[in-house]
């Protein structure tokens, strides 16, 4: 675009840059281009400055050239989109799984890494995306692991000490990041936990079971992952199980049974207790008297009696011979 030579008004002053005066000495060809982006942002940019002749020292072109702050709809598009469909995807698991404020999040090293990289705030960003409160979690063999690291991760280390600790059973040994993570959130995730991690062998893992959201990072913004296949089996396999009436269920029940696709296991009988024998040793004959007795005489045998001599009888002993 060339430059345009435009006379000022006399009482034009160069340093407020009113947009009225701006929109008066444009083109009308140069508004109709860019008025839906001036009325939202209040400012028509200009791909190259305006120059206006000015009295005394004042040789600054009036209008400011402001390509840098041309308003790009597809950004604000995409953030709200984003911002939908966690909205949604949080629904989803606030109906169908019961997930509460404040939502508890485990976050493994990948994702502190990956958040210190593109210079994303957990604590501050995370709330607003999730539209309520958060708890931060982590465990020992998370920081255990990213100790183990070295220096590369020194700055994801530090990120992940600010967050609460959950107690896992690796007191004792250790195991990595993501085998703690999967042992927290095994039997149905009781404890509503959401995982970020950016590792893809635990994201699949974490697909594979129902009712675990998963956070992770694309370049520099948080984004949570749609319900996996699996949630969706198990809320609809639920949805089902409601529709069917009882009656209907007990009838469907008797039909496999009948035609053997049920394998009932019967219950196994207790043993009946029966009577205990008499004691065997109650069973022995008994002995007669006498030869109890004649056995008894003659265990017992008679042992001479050693008799200790008195120091009484030793001084009359004596006597006696000093006498003789």
């Amino acid at each position: 675009m060339s430059t345009l030579q435009l006379s000022a008004p006399s009482s034009f002053n160069p340093n407020i840059g009113s947009l009225f005066l701006f929109s008066e000495l444009l083109p009308t060809c140069f508004r109709q281009e860019h008025t839906a982006h001036a009325s939202e942002r209040s400012l028509l940019p200009l791909n190259e400055p305006t120059k206006l002749p000015v009295k005394g020292k004042e040789t600054a072109a009036c209008f400011r050239e402001v390509s840098s702050c041309v308003y790009s709809p597809s950004a604000s598009v995409m953030k709200i989109t984003r911002q939908k469909h966690a909205k949604k995807n949080m629904g989803f698991y606030k109906y169908n799984f019961g997930f509460r404020e404040p939502f508890q999040v485990l976050l493994d090293g990948t994702f502190c890494q990956a958040a210190l990289r593109n210079k994303i705030q957990i604590r501050e960003q995370l709330p607003g995306y999730l539209a309520g409160a958060t708890q931060l979690c982590t465990t020992r063999c998370v920081l255990k692991e990213l100790e183990c690291l070295g220096k590369q991760l020194y700055g994801a280390k530090l990120i992940a000490q600010r967050f609460q600790l959950r107690n896992c059973s690796h007191l004792k040994n250790p195991v990595s990041g993501s085998d703690c993570l999967l042992s927290l959130v095994e039997d149905g995730n009781p404890h509503h936990y959401f995982i970020a991690t950016q590792d893809q062998h635990l994201a699949t893992k974490i697909k594979k079971r129902p009712g675990i959201p998963l956070l992770f990072i694309i370049q520099n913004t948080m984004v949570l992952d749609k319900p996996s296949a699996k949630s969706l089996a198990s809320i609809q396999a639920t949805h089902i199980n409601q529709l069917i009436p009882e009656h209907h269920k007990q009838t469907i029940t008797f039909l496999k049974k009948k035609k053997g696709l049920v394998k009932t296991s019967e219950p196994k009988r207790r043993k009946r207790k029966r009577a205990a024998g008499p004691n065997p040793l109650s069973c022995l004959k008994k002995k007669r008297k006498s030869e109890e007795s004649q056995q008894s005489s003659t265990s017992k045998k008679k042992g001479k009696r050693k008799r200790s001599k008195r120091k009484s009888d030793t001084m009359t002993v004596a006597v006696q011979d000093m006498k003789a």
